[in-house]
């Protein structure tokens, strides 16, 4: 799927949701260590969740995104 933009600019859906699901990992892993509590990634067990009406190509749209990141 292509998202474009209100200039005409267009970009793949997939990438839309990595960019965004890697900036809400780096900032709660920044947050960790704002606040003196760094976090190894390797010692997170990442999860998330979608509406279970969703239908299956989209939940294997999401969980294709999440493992990019």
């Amino acid at each position: 799927m292509i998202l474009c933009d209100i200039e005409g600019r267009t970009l793949k859906a997939s990438d839309v949701f990595v960019h965004i699901i890697k900036y809400m990992k780096d900032l709660l892993l920044r947050d960790f260590k704002d606040r003196g509590n760094a976090q190894q990634e390797e010692n997170i067990k990442w999860i998330i969740t979608v509406p279970a009406i969703w239908e299956d190509a989209a939940k294997q749209f999401m969980r294709d995104a999440a493992i990019k990141v």
